[in-house]
């Protein structure tokens, strides 16, 4: 019952194609909004995380 609510791993492509998503959001860019901005930053961050991890655990 515990991994019932695990998400799958990502493969690394989607990695990759997530993480080139996200680095337009890292410019100060007068459109986007501050908070919007953070969340962004956040996700890049824990997609960043799940990189290394995949790396270090080969």
């Amino acid at each position: 019952m515990k991994g019932l609510f695990k998400s799958k791993p990502h493969t690394p492509v989607e990695l990759v194609h997530h993480l080139r998503d996200l680095l337009p959001f890292t410019a100060v860019i007068p459109d986007v909004r501050k908070s919007k901005r953070r969340e962004k930053i956040c996700e890049l961050r824990k997609v960043i995380l799940e990189m290394r991890t995949m790396i270090l655990r080969r």
